[in-house]
Parts: C-alpha cells; sequence; structure tokens
C-alpha cells in the first residue's frame, strides 16, 4: 500500500500515481477503481464537508524502493497480511480488508470520525459496505474469503444449581444423549449437505465466571465466517470485546457484549 495520493496540481490520476511511485524509486501501473469511500467529521468546525476516498489497485512493474530524506516514513515491501495488521486507522484497515478479500468487485461504504476538543475519540461505520459495480452476488472462490458474518448458533450454554443432575434429567426424559460437557447436535448445511457442523449445549454451574461481566443466567454462541474481518468490521461500528481473539484446533473464538448486557461468543469453527 502507497501513502495516500493528495495533490492541487492540475494533473491526471495516472501522472499523480506514477510521481507517487516514482517518489520511492518504483514504477507501478494502475490498473481498476477498487472502492469510494466517504468520511464524515463531527467535532472539527474546520472539516465539516464530507470527504471521498478513492482506492486503486496497482501492479508493480520495476525499481526498488528507495527512502525519501524529507520523508520520516519507512518504505518496505511487507505481506499482504503483516500490512492489513500494521495499519492504525481502523476504517482504513477495514476498507483494504474488504478490498483484498474481493478483488472484483468496486467497494462503497460510509464512516463516521468523532472528534472532542479537536483531539480524536473513536470511528464508527455508517453505512456497510455496498457494491458499486452491479456485482451484488459476491461469487466465494478458492483466492477469497468468505463474507464477514453469523452463518447460525454454534451454542447454548446456561446456568443452573446442579449441572450433572441437569444433564441427567434431559437425558431421562428428553433423550438428550449427555456427556461431560452437556451434549452435541450434528447437522448438515442446507446448501452442501456434504458439510457438517455441530451446535452445542451446555450447562454451567451458578457460581461460573464464564458469562462475565454479563450478569445474565446465559450465553449464546455464534458460529461465523472469516471471524478476524468480522472484528475489524465490529470495531469501525464502535462495538468493543471483552477479550482478544484466541484460536484451538476447533476454532477461533472472541466474545463481546450486545446492547442489553448479553455476552455474546463469536466462534470461527474448523469443520
Amino acid at each position: 500500500m502507497t501513502p495516500a495520493l493528495r495533490s492541487n496540481e492540475n494533473q491526471s490520476l495516472k501522472e499523480g500515481f506514477e510521481g507517487l511511485a516514482k517518489s520511492i524509486g518504483i514504477s507501478l501501473l494502475v490498473e481498476r477503481l477498487a472502492g469510494v469511500y466517504t468520511y464524515q467529521f463531527v467535532g472539527l468546525p474546520d472539516h465539516r464537508e464530507v470527504s471521498y476516498r478513492t482506492h486503486y489497485t496497482a501492479k508493480y512493474l520495476s525499481g526498488t524502493i528507495i527512502q525519501p530524506k524529507e520523508d520520516g516514513r519507512a518504505y518496505r515491501w511487507m505481506p499482504i497480511a503483516s500490512a492489513i495488521d500494521s495499519i492504525s486507522n481502523a476504517a482504513l484497515k477495514s476498507e483494504t480488508n474488504q478490498i483484498i478479500q474481493y478483488p472484483g468487485t468496486i467497494w462503497g461504504g460510509a464512516f463516521l470520525f468523532t472528534y472532542r476538543d479537536d483531539k480524536f475519540e473513536s470511528i464508527r461505520m455508517t453505512e456497510d459496505f455496498y457494491s458499486l459495480s452491479g456485482n451484488s452476488n459476491i461469487i466465494i472462490n478458492n483466492n477469497t474469503k468468505p463474507m464477514a458474518k453469523v452463518t447460525g448458533i454454534g451454542g447454548i450454554f446456561f446456568k443452573c444449581k446442579d449441572p450433572d443432575k441437569m444433564k441427567e434429567w434431559y437425558k431421562s426424559h428428553l433423550g438428550i444423549d449427555t456427556n461431560d460437557y452437556g451434549a452435541s447436535f450434528e447437522w448438515r448445511a442446507e446448501a452442501d449437505p456434504t458439510k457438517k457442523g455441530s451446535t452445542q449445549w451446555s450447562p454451567f454451574a451458578e457460581s461460573s465466571k464464564y458469562f462475565e461481566p454479563s450478569t445474565k443466567e446465559f450465553m449464546i454462541n455464534y458460529r461465523v465466517e472469516n471471524l478476524e474481518a468480522l472484528i475489524e468490521k465490529l470495531k469501525t461500528q464502535g462495538v468493543s470485546f471483552t477479550d482478544e481473539m484466541e484460536t484451538y484446533d476447533y476454532g477461533k473464538f472472541i466474545h463481546l457484549m450486545d446492547e442489553e448486557g448479553n455476552k455474546i461468543e463469536l466462534w470461527e469453527p474448523t469443520d
């Protein structure tokens, strides 16, 4: 990713990008428009207009990166994942991630930047990503990741006085085949019956702290696709998390609170 191109000179985009690339010692071929995003600012009296940010994809042609003396930044080649992780602006990170995941679409979206006393406070996504290229049904192939979203219920967890007696009651009266962790219900995906998944049912002791900081007696686990992208998307919408994402043999997990104080578990399974 190159620095942003800003210019008050009378020049074409091609001339602007060529000059930008030349300043760091390389040659690029700008291929196509990839995204148009709007930024609105609150709390900045001198910046009341809506700004437009456009993204273009480019192909490296030749050259070796140099470090301009007048620029305090360091330029280097990086893997895509590392480059995205290095972006501190949550909106820019989310935009870039969306374009890289779905390279065949021109994306739109809107973000609200809030400032207080001229100091940055927060970024919130006010309009979710949408296609500007007429491709509303995105085809997912082996070179792209699935759309970041919830796909189903991964588990139902609830507190009770005696989990063992509760499991025995459900086994004796309702025929649920329980084990040490509760019960697992297997099913097949409607779109592809060859793919199997499962939903976990688990009673917890009243003293369990697993549902904290929620004071509720239950927690729902949601199965998701592309958890890392969903996390970045939620952050741009002002959602905070109670912990960091953790990865296990059976998937990735992270927790958050909903609007009414219910703790949510997001799970990207490996099945």
